[in-house]
């Protein structure tokens, strides 16, 4: 699980440099009385560059889950395609193993308040608080993580199992991506 370290260093280098944005609003004695724009802003102007900056480092932190997302549109449906997708007598499209992420969402979202959040108190016993925000982005970076990592452990399967050929189709079963959908849902929840 990620630490939040580098989400904290990037917040508190914009920190410092508010106190160089403070100075655009202050007019000195050269700037006479006519001041150009662009040297010299007013304190409402500073004040809204600072809050984008301060929106960054959550910015920064949040690709790794869109790098997630943009996989599971487009790697997961092709990895899926080119597995056995065969079950009894009818063929499962790779795309609609997306119904195990929008399940595992949808029961999350259920449990969270009933079991998750009672259990994660219950743990961390000598403060028992729920997870902040940031604690929460941490976790969901982690599963995001983990769900990748899944994804890469089926791939290298699939390939070890993959016949040679034009298609180079997989007896593996379309199936053995049910844990990456499974966590990219919960992460979403």
């Amino acid at each position: 699980m990620t630490d939040g370290y580098g989400c904290h260093m990037a917040a508190s280098r914009f920190a410092t440099q508010e106190r160089f944005f403070d100075r655009a609003s202050i007019m000195t004695p050269d700037d006479g009385e006519n001041p150009h724009p662009w040297k010299l802003c007013t304190v409402t102007q500073v004040e809204e560059v600072k809050c984008v900056l301060r929106l960054l480092p959550i910015w920064l932190c949040t690709i790794l889950l869109s790098i997630v997302f943009i996989q599971m549109i487009s790697l997961f449906v092709e990895q899926g395609a080119t597995m056995n997708r065969k079950n009894s007598n009818f063929y499962i499209s790779p795309a609609s193993m997306t119904v195990f992420d929008i399940i595992s969402t949808s029961v999350f979202i259920i449990y969270y308040d009933k079991l998750i959040l009672p259990l994660y108190v219950k743990i961390t016993k000598p403060k028992p608080n729920p997870p902040s925000e940031l604690q929460r982005m941490e976790i969901g970076l982690a599963i995001a993580t983990a769900a990748i990592i899944t994804a890469g452990v089926v791939e290298h399967h699939r390939l070890k199992y993959a016949s040679e050929g034009p298609k180079e189709t997989s007896s593996l079963s379309i199936f053995w991506q049910t844990p990456q959908y499974v966590l990219v849902g919960v992460d979403c929840s």
